[in-house]
């Protein structure tokens, strides 16, 4: 496996990862509809919006020139950052 391959492999397993958690938290806001008001639903539905952006740029990487799958990279390791940093945000309102 090259290292283009286990930086993908790695992408899509945190993408899956996100994938369990953002739906948990939708069940979750189902059971506590109280604690979930309409900003903490368009949370999630930003966050789920994050996801399928990242999962389109990780094929667009795919079919990328060499030197233009680097940058993608780059581009998705932030995506991958903000998603977690979104999602531990919104899963905090379970908490209360």
């Amino acid at each position: 496996m090259n290292d283009k391959e286990k930086y993908r492999a790695k992408i899509e397993a945190e993408l899956v990862k996100f994938g369990k958690s953002i739906e948990e938290l939708e069940q979750e806001a189902e059971r506590q509809q109280d604690k979930f008001d309409a900003y903490k639903r368009a949370h999630i539905d930003d966050i789920k919006k994050q996801k399928a952006h990242a999962e389109a740029r990780l094929q667009e990487m795919d079919q990328a020139e060499e030197e233009k799958r680097h940058s993608i990279l780059k581009e998705l390791q932030g995506y991958v950052k903000d998603i977690d940093d979104n999602l531990r945000e919104a899963l905090s309102y379970l908490a209360y």
